[in-house]
């Protein structure tokens, strides 16, 4: 192999890795993200050239794994399903420092974004013994989670909509993963069979 061979097969992998990074990135954050959020995101930590990413992003939106989404006249990014996937295939790509260092910089730039989040909690007594409880998370004009359920107690829909109004964003983020994982831990098994 000559050495245009080797830079033209270094470029690539190159090209990959960036492509992943973005795609990474995306996935991290879990909310859509403006583009120029993302744009911003990306300089500050030095990643990828402006003129690369937005190449690269325009590729990554033909083939299907980013899509562009207009909400209150702002264009959002967001990771698709064929997204996601390619992340988690060629995650190896993206070496365990540079994912660490991506992970603290996305948590700290997340909490400096000016995404209005809407947090509610509230519940109404259905019957003596049965409270009905509504959970919601909204960013910006998305909603990201709807949860409606029914108790037995007034203490335990009061506690479950406490629990929310404090712990929602984080308990969104885990319980998407445990929904999204495609392993074998913690599945349900739907067939039980009894012995």
């Amino acid at each position: 192999m000559d050495n245009y061979d080797k830079n033209m097969v270094i470029k690539r992998q190159e090209v990959l890795r960036a492509k992943i990074v973005i795609l990474y990135i995306l996935d991290y954050f879990a909310v859509p993200l403006t583009k120029e959020q993302f744009v911003d995101f990306v300089s500050a930590e030095e990643l990828i050239n402006y003129f690369d990413l937005q190449t690269y992003t325009d590729d990554l939106m033909k083939v299907g794994h980013i899509e562009l989404s207009e909400s209150e006249g702002k264009n959002y990014l967001l990771i698709t399903d064929s997204g996601k996937d390619t992340v988690e295939l060629f995650l190896s790509e993206i070496n365990q420092p540079l994912r660490r260092r991506l992970n603290d910089a996305i948590d700290e730039k997340k909490k400096s974004f000016n995404i209005k989040t809407n947090i509610m909690a509230e519940y109404v007594k259905l019957d003596e013994n049965e409270y009905n409880v509504q959970l919601t998370i909204n960013e910006g004009a998305y909603r990201l989670m709807y949860i409606d359920l029914n108790v037995l107690t007034n203490k335990d829909a009061k506690k479950i909509c406490e629990n929310w109004r404090n712990n929602a964003r984080y308990m969104y983020g885990d319980l998407l993963h445990l929904l999204t994982k495609n392993n074998g831990e913690n599945q349900v098994n739907d067939n039980n069979k009894e012995e």
